[in-house]
């Protein structure tokens, strides 16, 4: 084995916003999304219930085309100053602190709209609750958006906002089976709208301060603290193991990791007998510390072989404490697990990508074609062997100069024809996809 640089001596740490960037989908982003997409739902519900009321308080009070397109739009009025100093608001007081407050207001204000017996005093309680929906909407797409891992937060504020037209349903139902159940039907449908004020309690309990508000105000401790939330929350989709086969593989990643960042020099046994080739290993005097070591990833990278990327919490030797993700090759095969290679620091958990589907066949290990393989890649791009050996007469190649890898290993080859297991005749052509790691400095591995 080859020595690899152990992520607590990385050169720099990572904000905790690039650590929430390159997270997967977890449980506590769902939560955070459908707990925000509720509130969103409400708001709706609130907008699309006053078009029910309407008809009904037209024939009620008598009120003209005038006075009902005054109802209606004033709303809209209180919308557009609401989402002026709903930005303010949230960056003095916190995102969650501004959702709860808005939840509360619009909710008590059409609440108490049940309860009014006077034009003036329906549009000034209107005026209010658009104040709250106006200051909600912005703050709650806001606190969604900056804890969406980057490569899909587009798509998890197009889900937010699709809670709009559930809130539009709510508010139908709501009118179809309330309004008109008795003649104060649209008192009782405004008094459905009091469960904002009752779901602010939710939001404020449940939902997370934004991390860059707090990190703003000073309060790192509790920045850090949500920030580990989600970094310790199951991934979701098809990055978790789903079969026993992706279950072993995920355990034993972590067994690796974990062996691998706290093995030294002197205590390196675990580490050498769960890799396979085992060499011996340049490693530190001292330990790092591991905590909450947990799957974020796994894909498929070959025939019983699989890609885990570990997440763990490392203390170095300076006590700075780091989450950091690593990928570890992994083959499971009927009777056994291991490991390819040491672990790789690597950004974040990969994409699954369906395999090439031209290159359906695996090509053995012990194959001439993967030794054939192997051996030009290492003299290719390590400039170590005599590179000429691979080539077919009158082909010039030369070796990468300077020689981007000190070492190279082979994890996989597949080829576009079943694998022979003797040497390929002379012209016929095999075409391979490979699969390699690389070391490319003494204590840095790819």
């Amino acid at each position: 084995m080859h020595e690899s640089q152990r992520p607590g001596a990385a050169a720099s740490a990572p904000t905790r916003s690039q650590r929430l960037d390159r997270l997967p989908f977890t449980t506590e982003h769902r939560k955070l999304l459908v707990g925000s997409g509720v509130g969103w739902a409400l708001d709706a519900m609130d907008v699309g219930l006053i078009s029910f009321v309407m008809a009904a308080l037209a024939q009620e009070w008598g009120l003209g085309s005038g006075e009902l397109s005054l109802l209606a739009s004033i709303g809209f009025v209180g919308m557009a100053v609401g989402a002026s100093l709903g930005g303010l608001l949230a960056d003095r007081l916190g995102r969650r602190q501004v959702f709860a407050l808005t939840l509360l207001v619009y909710g008590t204000a059409t609440g108490a709209s049940a309860l009014v017996g006077s034009l003036a005093a329906l549009v000034i309680l209107r005026f209010v609750v658009g104040l709250g929906l106006g200051a909600e909407l912005p703050v709650a797409s806001t606190l969604v958006s900056e804890y969406a891992p980057r490569r899909i937060r587009g798509r998890v504020v197009v889900v937010l906002e699709s809670f709009w037209a559930v809130g539009w349903i709510l508010a139908a139902l709501v009118g179809y089976f309330v309004v008109p159940s008795s003649p104060d039907g649209w008192r009782w449908a405004l008094v459905v709208g009091l469960v904002p004020a009752l779901y602010a309690v939710v939001v404020r309990r449940a939902l997370p301060e934004s991390v860059r508000f707090l990190e703003h105000r000073g309060r790192t401790d509790e920045a850090e603290a949500a920030v580990r939330r989600f970094e310790r929350a199951r991934p979701l989709g098809r990055s978790r193991a789903e079969t026993p086969e992706q279950a072993r593989a995920a355990e034993f990643a972590q067994r690796v990791v974990t062996a691998w960042l706290t093995a030294t020099r002197t205590d390196a046994e675990e580490l050498q007998a769960l890799v396979e080739n085992p060499a011996p290993v340049p490693l530190t005097a001292q330990a790092f510390t591991v905590e909450d070591v947990t799957t974020a990833g796994i894909v498929p990278a070959g025939q019983g072989v699989w890609s885990v990327t570990v997440a763990a919490t490392v203390t170095d030797e300076s006590d700075q404490r780091h989450r950091r993700y690593l990928q570890v090759p992994v083959m499971v095969a009927e009777g056994s697990v291991t490991a390819l290679s040491l672990p790789a620091v690597v950004t974040g958990p990969v994409a699954a990508k369906p395999p090439t589907s031209t290159y359906r066949h695996q090509v053995p290990r012990t194959s001439p074609v993967t030794l054939s393989v192997s051996g030009f890649l290492v003299a290719y791009l390590t400039g170590s062997g005599d590179l000429t050996r691979y080539l077919t007469p009158g082909v010039e190649i030369t070796a990468v100069t300077p020689a981007p890898f000190v070492e190279v290993e082979v994890v996989e080859v597949r080829s576009t024809t079943a694998p022979a297991s003797e040497v390929p005749a002379d012209g016929q052509q095999v075409r391979v996809l490979v699969t390699a790691t690389g070391t490319v400095a003494q204590e840095q591995t790819l």
